[in-house]
């Protein structure tokens, strides 16, 4: 069960899955929070492209860390 767990984790075909769908997840949340904000459409376009950017990048750099 653990041998089956592990390459489920390390499988670098649901990295890229899972790492874009936490970004659209923080970035739904973001652009939720600032719905009513006074702060102009390009500035939350970029905020919510560049947060997009990082979660994915972070997300894909820890799973190569992990094994």
């Amino acid at each position: 069960m653990a041998d089956r767990l592990f390459a489920l984790i390390v499988d670098e075909s649901k990295w890229l899955t899972a790492s874009m769908s936490l970004a659209l997840l923080a970035v739904t949340v973001l652009l939720h929070g600032h719905r009513r904000s006074d702060l102009p459409a390009r500035r939350r376009i970029l905020a919510a492209m560049n947060l997009f950017f990082g979660v994915t990048i972070g997300t894909m750099a820890f799973g190569h860390l992990l094994p």
